[in-house]
């Protein structure tokens, strides 16, 4: 994970936040992009895992 960007400004809703609120936000937003990126690597996995099943079959 990066660590916190540098903010030249909060937008209104961001602004409206507490710290704690915020960081929770951050915390949540990386969580899912996190699990989105282990997910396209495991379909890339079973996908190439598929692709050797099949040439292993050929033989």
């Amino acid at each position: 994970m990066d660590p916190l960007p540098q903010l030249k400004m909060l937008t209104e809703e961001e602004s409206m936040m507490t710290v704690e609120q915020w960081i929770r936000r951050e915390i949540e937003r990386e969580s899912r992009m996190l699990k989105e990126d282990a997910e396209r690597q495991l379909a890339a996995v079973k996908e190439k895992a598929a692709q050797m099943r099949r040439d292993i079959e050929v033989l």
